[in-house]
């Protein structure tokens, strides 16, 4: 097959607006196939690709989600069950980190726990701030490149600016704030339960956005490198 061949391929496949890291996935799946066609029906390129096309008719079929954006049903699918595996990660976590509030109440007075939890929260909410700038580049060649979709993952760490932003507005209420949820796990359920409550939220939403922002830089970093190391033109 050559490069002429290979291109119409792509420009096929970008038409569906695939993400690059899986573009290049089924890419390869498209070139293996289409040639197995070619060597072993002894058809041309043309046909061996309407071939292909339509075996792959139904993954590549345009789906919409709730908000009115297309995407491919291949996509849809495997944005959902990453989405899904994170979103598990995400409630372990945040899980987990509950328990440690929870060890921490429990050994230290209502007015060190005050002093402690605001701490604990900036020291939190400042690893997606310095896993950024650490991945600055990633970032800026996502930003760059606006056409470009380089992973399923990509956009999907809104949620950390979100939570961010809500920690800014209730900053000036951290120690009222502190002292409920510190009655709240020593076992005063009716004090603190709506601080508690919307702790939990902003943590499972900062946390699932930032796992997002972690595997979207870990699959950017490798698809980027094969675009260089490829000198692929998209």
């Amino acid at each position: 097959m050559n490069e002429s061949q290979i291109l119409h391929i792509r420009t096929y496949l970008l038409s569906k607006n695939l993400p690059l890291d899986l573009l290049m996935e089924v890419e390869d799946h498209f070139v293996a196939h289409v040639n197995d066609l070619c060597q072993t029906k002894a058809i041309c390129f043309e046909d061996a690709f309407a071939e292909v096309k339509g075996f792959w008719k139904e993954d590549l079929t345009e789906s919409y989600y709730y908000n009115g954006k297309s995407t491919t049903q291949f996509v849809k699918e495997i944005k959902t069950r990453q989405q899904n595996k994170t979103l598990l990660s995400s409630l372990i976590a945040t899980a987990s980190l509950i328990f440690l509030l929870y060890l921490v109440a429990f050994s230290v007075s209502n007015e060190t726990f005050t002093e402690i939890l605001p701490c604990i929260i900036i020291i939190f909410l400042s690893m997606a701030g310095m896993h950024y700038l650490i991945n600055f580049n990633v970032f800026r060649f996502s930003r760059d490149h606006p056409k470009i979709r380089l992973n399923v993952y990509q956009n999907g760490n809104a949620l950390v600016f979100f939570a961010g932003i809500a920690t800014v507005v209730l900053g000036n209420t951290y120690n009222a704030l502190s002292e409920k949820i510190h009655n709240f796990l020593t076992g005063n359920f009716s004090v603190g339960f709506s601080s508690f409550l919307l702790l939990l939220v902003i943590i499972w939403f900062y946390m699932f956005g930032f796992l997002m922002q972690v595997k979207f830089v870990k699959s950017a970093k490798k698809t980027i490198k094969l675009i260089k190391f490829s000198k692929l033109s998209f």
